[in-house]
């Protein structure tokens, strides 16, 4: 892995400085060094080929240490008790599978949040990515209601990107659920840690929520005080 600095937009009101701090690996290299110094996988810029990650506030749960409090361990376990066939395993990178998932995302993405937060080109260009290997879905019967991408690493997973139709079991909160089906499995499966994305502003303050072994990227370690991430998170909205 290769650490580097590339110049940025500065906006000091915001306290946003002239150098963005990267990282890149290769195509041989597992992800598991990256997200464990707080990089995330950059997908923003799709004519980019290399792999580069991002350094951010970032979310992990131990693994050893996580587990559900009391009322979210009872939703979790009334979600698994439906009649849904939740499954985990490996992507298949065919043409036919991108165009598959994509017609199913696309207008889910739409019917939440009024337009697709993503275009076309970069769910293909995220599919390809040779690190996102793994995916996650929820069925109802046949029919597909839930996925999410995965990158998994040789001791820990990353959740990616997750789509839901949000017309459906609107009462359990599909997405939350399907996030909580992953952590499930990364702790069944004897990973060390699962990776959440990005926790800025209360708009993330689900994925903390209701469960033990948090911890986040403070800029020099991972840190597991919940009453500090609460705090940043509400200075970022103001």
């Amino acid at each position: 892995m290769k650490i580097f600095y590339q110049e940025s937009k500065v906006d000091y009101s915001n306290y946003s400085f002239p150098y963005q701090v990267w990282a890149e690996i290769d195509d041989s290299e597992s992800i598991d060094q990256a997200l464990n110094q707080g990089f995330l996988p950059q997908s923003s810029n799709i004519e980019e080929d290399k792999h580069l990650f991002y350094l951010a506030r970032s979310l992990r749960y131990k693994l050893s240490e996580f587990s559900w409090d009391k009322k979210r361990r009872y939703a979790q376990r009334r979600f698994n008790q439906k009649d849904y066939n939740t499954s985990i395993k490996p992507i298949i990178k065919t043409t036919e599978a991108i165009e598959h998932y994509w017609e199913r995302a696309n207008p889910w993405m739409t019917r939440s949040l009024g337009e697709s937060y993503l275009s076309a080109e970069r769910f293909r260009y995220i599919w390809n990515k040779p690190f996102l290997n793994t995916i996650l879905e929820i069925k109802a019967k046949e029919e597909l209601i839930a996925f999410a991408l995965i990158n998994k690493g040789e001791s820990s997973s990353h959740y990616w990107y997750c789509f839901y139709n949000p017309n459906f079991d609107k009462e359990s909160g599909l997405g939350i659920m399907t996030m909580g089906a992953f952590l499930e499995w990364a702790k069944e499966t004897g990973q060390q840690f699962a990776y959440v994305g990005t926790c800025y502003g209360n708009k993330a303050a689900y994925k903390s929520k209701s469960a033990a072994g948090v911890e986040f990227w403070d800029g020099l370690q991972w840190n597991p005080n919940k009453s500090m991430l609460k705090d940043l998170q509400s200075k970022d909205d103001k």
